[in-house]
């Protein structure tokens, strides 16, 4: 048993770790998601704008995750863990990235160069 007034871990809020560490994972898992979006755009396959479209779901569901899932395991309200910034990175990826998409799907140039 630790002694009264000693911090276990890295953080003195509770579940912080845990936190940090799905936070990790879930950026993890969108880079490498990233990687074999961009070789399939590199390689010039017809899977790419497919695969780009769920990059750019998975990139929009990661960003709302890293504020709820955080907020869900510390015990601390969301509206706490919302500011302008955090606000402000969820509509530039909803936005910018859903304009890539439309510009990927509907695009002849595009489409041309995915030959394989």
């Amino acid at each position: 048993m630790m002694p009264k007034g000693v911090i276990r871990g890295t953080y003195a809020v509770p579940n912080a770790d845990l936190a940090e560490g799905v936070e990790v994972i879930l950026v993890l898992a969108l880079v490498v998601f990233s990687i074999i979006a961009a070789v399939a755009m590199y390689r010039k396959r017809r899977s790419f704008p497919v695969l780009f479209l769920w990059q750019w779901v998975f990139a929009v569901v990661i960003s709302v995750a890293n504020l709820v899932v955080p907020a869900l395991l510390m015990g601390i309200p969301l509206w706490a863990m919302m500011n302008a910034e955090s606000t402000a990175s969820i509509l530039v990826v909803v936005i910018v990235g859903g304009l890539w998409v439309l510009y990927v799907f509907r695009s002849v140039r595009v489409q041309n160069t995915l030959v394989t």
